[in-house]
């Protein structure tokens, strides 16, 4: 017995010792740190961010969206910093508010509530004096002169509330509504960097700032581009063949790369092609992976936009545009329902003024429905428009959409056209950049009735995807093309047509096809 119960205490302290050094480890090295509180498997190029950071006092990480960016710098970063240091100070800058918000949020429960991390900085706790809002929180430090909070998280055109920072952190400053969607943005993000930020860094601050690709006139390309910024910079991109990332220094891609291994249990190279590359296309793609930025040219319907919008009262509708009812009206139907990604099935009817060839939309409706509800909703649609022509996608769910209607209201000859969209729509007259300059020259009516951001309305999402285009859905603008499509249509027959007449003849043909 005494011999078994030395055994039993010296396996005791032979854990109490590898414990011990593991913290000792843990306190030292962030991708320990990282690994040991959350618990999570540190990859490669995680570990290629920290080391970047800690060598160079201006660190510009450009890195693959969906990899870790915010985990990894905005939330273990600032606590391993803290951990070591309580007296730093730091700021935590993103594209909104919101985000910022939600960042300094996991960071306060962390320090809060987890265990591992109290085992690691035990004395990393929230002040007794001090602020712990949604915007700043302060921790125990040893200095009693520091006023400014240990940590506030803000969005870039923000006013920070301190006036001192030892850590400048930019998680993402830059996102498609400051860059792209509202192009007067990118001037005010510019001047909150230099006048707002980074005068509050004091002598010997560092300054990470870590990111996707936007716009080549955004300040991270600036940052990028101009030696002026004095900033280090690291990549990491998705090889051109999905196999691995490359990594390397400066703003040019040199000829030669090094390379490093994918993140296999969250980003395998299956998952890249058709989760990332064929659902969201290749420009998109390569920007939010590559780092490929655009240019506000690859977004036809900006300049469109701009010329062709109506702005109304809030309260208004589609009927206040108040088209010639003697207008024809033509239909175009895309059948989200028949592809992956959940998207939605559109319907979009414009009138067309065949003097001055202006496009006037009258109804627009979209939804996650069945193929029985789409149906439904494509016969209310006739009944209250009675479009000359009614254009759908040609595919294999035409059909199917096809025996619905007959089943719902058997009789009704509906004037329906499958039409081939394949490349068309991308060519200059037919497809969609056709439709932009139309949009150019004042040849639509598109109305702003003045909702908020987060609207999802059909005329809204309309607009929205007008704008965001080709980045993000498109059930409404593929709707809106067909329909355009259907009013410049020259007396082709419909390939589906709804037959009406006795049960014989009925019986004989209820549904003709002809593709």
């Amino acid at each position: 017995m005494p011999q078994a119960h030395q055994i039993n205490e010296d396996s005791l302290r032979l854990r109490k010792l590898k414990q011990k050094q593991r913290l000792i480890l843990t306190r030292k090295k962030i991708g320990a740190f990282c690994s040991y509180v959350f618990r999570w498997e540190q990859q490669r190029l995680h570990d290629k961010w920290h080391e970047f950071a800690d060598k160079h006092a201006r660190a510009l990480i450009f890195a693959p969206q969906l990899h870790g960016k915010t985990t990894q710098m905005s939330l273990v970063r600032p606590l391993f910093r803290l951990g070591q240091n309580p007296n730093r100070l730091l700021k935590i800058v993103s594209c909104n508010d919101d985000k910022a918000v939600d960042i300094l949020g996991a960071i306060a429960k962390t320090i809060e509530f987890n265990r591992r991390l109290n085992e690691v900085f035990p004395d990393l706790q929230p002040a007794e004096r001090g602020t712990w809002t949604k915007h700043q929180i302060t921790v125990k430090r040893d200095s009693s002169s520091l006023i400014d909070a240990s940590i506030e998280a803000l969005g870039i055109l923000s006013t920070a509330g301190g006036d001192r920072a030892t850590d400048l952190m930019f998680d993402d400053p830059v996102d498609f509504r400051n860059s792209i969607l509202q192009p007067s943005l990118r001037k005010m993000v510019k001047r909150s960097y230099t006048a707002t930020w980074l005068g509050l860094l004091v002598k010997g601050g560092r300054v990470t700032y870590i990111c996707n690709a936007w716009h080549y006139d955004d300040l991270t390309h600036d940052l990028k581009n101009k030696p002026n910024f004095h900033y280090n910079i690291l990549n990491h991109a998705i090889s051109e063949d999905f196999s691995h990332i490359e990594e390397w220094m400066g703003s040019r891609r040199p000829k030669r790369v090094r390379r490093l291994p994918l993140w296999e249990k969250q980003w395998p190279k299956k998952r890249l092609i058709h989760e990332a590359f064929e659902e969201r296309g290749s420009l998109d793609f390569n920007r939010a992976f590559r780092h490929l930025a655009m240019e506000s040219k690859m977004f036809p319907f900006t300049r469109g936009l701009q010329e062709s919008t109506i702005n109304m009262e809030e309260d208004s509708e589609l009927v206040d545009l108040k088209p010639s009812p003697d207008f024809p009206r033509f239909t175009g139907m895309d059948l989200g329902s028949a592809r992956k990604g959940g998207a939605q099935t559109a319907i979009f009817t414009l009138a067309l003024d065949p003097a001055t060839l202006t496009r006037w939309p009258t109804d627009i409706r979209v939804g996650h429905w069945s193929g029985p509800d789409s149906a439904r909703e494509l016969l209310a649609v006739y009944k209250k428009e009675q479009p000359f022509a009614i254009f759908v996608e040609n595919n294999a769910y035409q059909g199917t959409l096809a025996e619905w209607i007959e089943e719902i209201e058997g009789g009704m000859e509906l004037p329906i056209f499958g039409f081939y969209t394949g490349s068309q729509k991308f060519d200059l007259e037919m497809g969609l950049p056709g439709v932009a300059l139309q949009m150019e020259k004042k040849l639509w009516k598109v109305p702003n009735f003045g909702h908020g951001p987060s609207c999802q309305c059909a005329v809204c999402q309309w607009r929205e995807e007008l704008a965001n285009h080709p980045i993000g859905s498109r059930d409404l603008v593929m709707a809106m093309w067909l329909a355009d499509r259907a009013c410049k249509r020259e007396g082709e027959e419909p390939s589906i047509r709804f037959i009406g007449g006795s049960e014989e003849e009925e019986d004989e043909e209820v549904l003709e096809r002809a593709f």
